[in-house]
């Protein structure tokens, strides 16, 4: 299987030309994306708009700075 994470990380480091420290918040920003997805018994190419939605309010809700939130969004939006 692909890894469509990794391959999404190469890209916005060779293409974007994004810092190391950006890439690695993505890399964890989407790790817990993926972790969470699990929970919800789904891959993160099955979730919704609506489940993304929820995601969002989980990172709200575990006390993640509305910057880091911001953050996590665009590396879903991104990937």
């Amino acid at each position: 299987m692909r890894d469509l994470v990794r391959e999404f990380l190469t890209y916005i480091q060779v293409e974007k030309g994004l810092a190391r420290h950006t890439i690695q918040s993505y890399r964890r920003d989407l790790k817990r994306l993926e972790e969470w997805a699990a929970t919800q018994q789904k891959t993160v190419s099955d979730l919704s708009r609506s489940d993304l939605r929820k995601w969002i309010a989980q990172l709200s809700r575990e006390g993640l700075a509305p910057t880091s939130v911001a953050r996590a969004v665009s590396a879903a939006r991104g990937f």
